[in-house]
């Protein structure tokens, strides 16, 4: 949130890309930011509502800037 407020944005403005489900994502969503997950293939099967799932760097790229 120090990040953001120094921007002038509101964290859920802003988007935390993480490849590690308890500390980055987990994290990312409690500080109100959009949680961007690059999931690797032994998270399969987890999940956590309203966080965006991507495959690659590439891909995270492609949905920030959409």
């Amino acid at each position: 949130n120090i990040a953001c407020s120094s921007l002038g944005i509101d964290p859920g403005e802003a988007a935390f890309a993480g490849d590690l489900y308890d500390l980055d994502i987990v994290g990312a969503k409690n500080g109100g930011l959009v949680p961007i997950w690059l999931k690797r293939k032994e998270d399969a099967g987890r999940s956590l509502a309203g966080v965006h799932c991507v495959g690659s760097l590439a891909e995270v790229a492609k949905l920030v800037l959409a």
